[in-house]
């Protein structure tokens, strides 16, 4: 310990103190369990507190001990009451340790975030700063929170139920405003760059939200259990994914896409866009073990299509219906593709509508029996396979010529 005291004339008398500390218990706030096995200095100059810590750690209830070598404290000026506080940092931790942490009192951002602390595994290295007034109780809003962290190697099976979630390195900020983890991730087989997101106290934002870009490929229709006939998409290109999560329901998601990249396919209607060129695609649902899609947009040159898409209780189509489908100008009409099993085409069901047969582009003819009441229009499918549509209560049906 070192001391000393500085008299000058006409001048307040200056002291000052510094000391050595070793294996000493610091509790820093009233709810936190305090630092364990700190070793440092700490010095008393020009009315402030100082505390600085080579070694140090604190046991959350979770997730291991956290090390907190190279923080600091400082209470700014002793001659007031309350006197400004100011905790300065530096956490290496498991991924679950710290969210233990700011899951505690006074901050409990892990409840209000309706997630638990052992959402995921990695490793967290956090800084940041804690400001309160030095009193027996703070109020919450007295304490300004402010903090970063890297996590690395992370991986969850929670964070999406059902899914695996897996990301290299993800940068996250906490604040009394509200949680945001951004980085590059992988779900399932699903590449994807994005964020989630948590607002603490906005009535206009209610919940957490993610925010990606991710890979459109076939791949990602599987992952996520969008059930479209095997074939309708090949290639991969991009779409901006969103997913809003609100306590006690289902995750709802909507994708959009321009489609640029993928060949999209259907045969039972004969009309297939090019990779190269450019569409539409909006998909909308809920998230979990078997999705739902309650609304599902396609458009590109020739087609414009909405509709739902439903799924039996194993996650396979039972049925994609379409309120309308245009086909260049020969199809319009409400169109239903009913799934008839794994690895079978699906069946083609038309009520209603306008069916013009002179631009249609499957060869049918009157020879074909294609007349209204008919039990199918034949189509050749990939691999030789027929698809049927029953057509029924068709508004308009113009005939193609039969050639003599």
């Amino acid at each position: 310990m070192a001391a000393g005291l500085r008299v000058k004339p006409e001048r307040a008398a200056e002291f000052a103190l510094g000391f050595e500390f070793a294996g000493s218990d610091i509790k820093y706030l009233r709810y936190l369990p305090p630092i364990s096995g700190a070793v440092g200095v700490a010095s008393i100059a020009d009315n402030r507190f100082f505390v600085s810590l080579d070694e140090g750690v604190v046991q959350p209830p979770q997730g291991g001990p956290i090390d907190l070598a190279g923080s600091n404290f400082v209470i700014k000026d002793l001659r007031l009451k309350p006197s400004p506080a100011v905790l300065d940092l530096r956490i290496d931790s498991s991924l679950t340790a710290a969210l233990s942490i700011l899951n505690q009192r006074p901050f409990e951002y892990m409840d209000k975030a309706n997630l638990p602390v052992t959402i995921g595994d990695g490793r967290a290295l956090t800084q940041g700063r804690i400001t309160w007034p030095l009193m027996p109780r703070p109020a919450p809003e007295d304490i300004i929170f402010e903090m970063t962290s890297q996590l690395r190697s992370v991986r969850s099976d929670t964070l999406l139920p059902g899914r695996k979630f897996v990301a290299p390195l993800l940068q996250v900020t906490a604040s009394r405003a509200g949680v945001n983890i951004a980085g590059a991730v992988r779900v399932g087989d699903v590449d994807a760059i994005g964020a989630w997101d948590q607002r603490f106290r906005d009535a206009d934002q209610p919940g957490s939200r993610v925010l990606a870009q991710v890979g459109l490929s076939q791949g990602f229709l599987d992952e996520f259990g969008i059930a479209l006939p095997r074939g309708t998409i090949s290639g991969t290109g991009k779409g901006e994914l969103a997913v809003s999560f609100q306590e006690d329901t289902a995750p709802a998601f909507s994708l959009t896409s321009d489609l640029v990249g993928i060949r999209v396919s259907v045969p039972a209607i004969g009309w297939t866009k090019g990779r190269d060129a450019t569409g539409n695609l909006r998909v909308e649902g809920a998230l979990g073990t078997v999705p739902t899609v309650d609304r599902l947009e396609i458009g590109a040159r020739g087609l414009q299509a909405t509709g739902r898409i439903d799924l039996t209780g194993d996650g396979q189509l039972e049925a994609a219906r379409f309120s309308r489908v245009q086909v260049g100008n020969w199809l319009n009409a409400p169109v239903t593709l009913r799934g008839r099993g794994r690895g079978q085409p699906v069946g083609v069901t038309i009520a209603g509508g306008t069916l013009d047969l002179r631009g249609a582009p499957f060869g049918c003819s009157l020879t074909d029996r294609c007349e209204i009441g008919c039990p199918g229009i034949p189509e050749r499918g990939q691999g030789g396979s027929s698809q049927m549509a029953s057509a029924g209560a068709i508004r308009r049906l113009l005939p193609r010529p039969v050639d003599s």
